[in-house]
């Protein structure tokens, strides 16, 4: 087949895409994307566009006198199948949030490229999120490991994904036992100043490679967009992706927080917390491999901590509790949540009473039954940080149950005006 003349016909015959923009300055700019440097500026949309056919003929025949080439436009729809790079942590939040939304990756990533297209919210269409707890209890030591030799003897243990977490030991093993006590401390720290999700380690599972099927049609929009930002395709979904998937999480965060959609209010959990609760007291001392793997340990020590001050044993309940502080247990929100769904829970009276035994009966270590001062004092302060959280929670016990009898008066007053009112 022979080979069309490229002359100034053969390109004007070209389906080249053109942008007008509003000028700063009053009217209009036109420009050929395809075609860089071919532009024009004109005091209307009508007026403007006739110029910028000149102008493409000029530019054209400038082109073809330097011996240039001229850039053509692609024939054809994009087929809608490509390859993403994205960072290996995006990729792994996105995986995240497609389970957490029971959908595809491919369909996760396709759905938030499409919101983002079409200027909607990320969650537009997306359905009901529901978090894995699965997920978020198992990283909790799956923390990296970085181990490295000094040139002066001894080593430094850190965690990469948690920045400045780091410790040093003569040799590995006590450069690791270090490093176990700093996450704790680093974690702690966290907490204390307000920023309540942990980091998330880096995912050794994720390549940061998506191989996508979208529509024909998504696939030609996203293109124009990164024409239109004079970057690649690939940029542009990576761009659009992390804002897309930054503002979901922050909203996450938020629902988590008030508690409309908290991990232990999913049906699973509270079927998961019921029959915990009817095994502990069965037998309160059972291992917790004979409870529901739904819960996070932090859960299951709580549980059984709620159990022993049931029934005044306040020496194992004190030992729980220490387990669920060891696991970072939110003593406000998620204790009182965890605590809303057990079947037939103690009076809050009864609670209180345990948990002032707990406080004040049940005897700290004694420095001088330790090895070491230093030992019995954290020993010490760890034991009046649990009692401190336990007294948190009983006390927002009350206050919800302060709240609800509020609440009661309230309906029952408004319910007397309106008899009287009608009377």
């Amino acid at each position: 087949m022979n080979e069309p003349k490229k002359d100034p016909s053969y390109y004007r015959s070209l389906p080249y895409s053109t942008e007008i923009l509003p000028s700063s300055e009053g009217g209009f700019v036109a420009h050929h994307p395809s075609l860089p440097g071919c532009a024009v500026e004109g005091d209307d949309v009508i007026g403007t566009l006739a110029a910028l056919d000149e102008g493409r003929d000029l530019w054209i025949r400038a082109k073809l006198e330097a011996g240039e080439p001229i850039p053509e436009p692609a024939v054809g729809e994009p087929s809608g199948r490509l390859m993403l790079r994205v960072p290996i942590r995006l990729h792994q939040q996105l995986d995240g949030l497609a389970r957490d939304y029971g959908k595809s990756l491919n369909r996760m990533t396709s759905e938030l490229l499409l919101n983002s297209t079409n200027v909607l919210p990320p969650w537009f269409g997306l359905g009901e999120w529901t978090p894995s707890t699965e997920a978020a209890d198992a990283r909790r030591h799956a923390y990296v490991y970085w181990l490295t030799p000094q040139p002066e003897g001894g080593y430094v243990a850190e965690h990469p994904d948690l920045p400045g977490c780091a410790a040093v030991g003569d040799d590995p093993e006590e450069a690791m036992a270090e490093l176990h006590e700093a996450r704790e401390l680093w974690l702690e720290a966290r907490q204390e100043a307000g920023l309540e999700e942990e980091p998330e380690p880096l995912s050794a599972t994720h390549s940061g490679t998506i191989h996508l099927r979208m529509p024909p049609e998504l696939h030609a929009e996203l293109i124009r967009e990164a024409k239109r930002n004079e970057i690649s395709l690939n940029q542009m979904m990576i761009f659009l992706l992390a804002d897309a998937v930054g503002e979901l999480r922050t909203q996450h965060r938020e629902r988590g927080r008030s508690g409309r959609a908290a991990w232990w209010d999913s049906p699973a959990v509270e079927e998961g917390i019921g029959s915990a609760v009817d095994v502990l007291r069965r037998d309160p001392d059972l291992s917790d491999s004979n409870l529901p793997r739904v819960l996070p340990a932090r859960a299951t020590h709580f549980l059984r901590a709620i159990i022993h001050l049931e029934r005044d044993r306040l020496a194992k309940a004190f030992e729980s509790l220490q387990d669920a502080v060891k696991e970072r247990l939110d003593f406000g929100e998620e204790a009182l949540g965890l605590f809303d769904k057990i079947p037939g829970p103690p009076s809050t009276r009864r609670l209180y009473q345990a948990a002032l035994g707990v406080a004040f009966d049940f005897s700290e270590p004694d420095p001088s039954s330790t090895d070491g001062s230093d030992l019995a004092d954290d020993q010490q302060k760890f034991y009046r940080k649990v009692k401190g959280h336990l007294m948190e929670f009983v006390l927002g016990v009350r206050a919800n149950e302060s709240r609800d009898v509020q609440k009661r008066l309230q309906t029952r007053r408004k319910r007397f005006a309106e008899l009287a009112e009608a009377a």
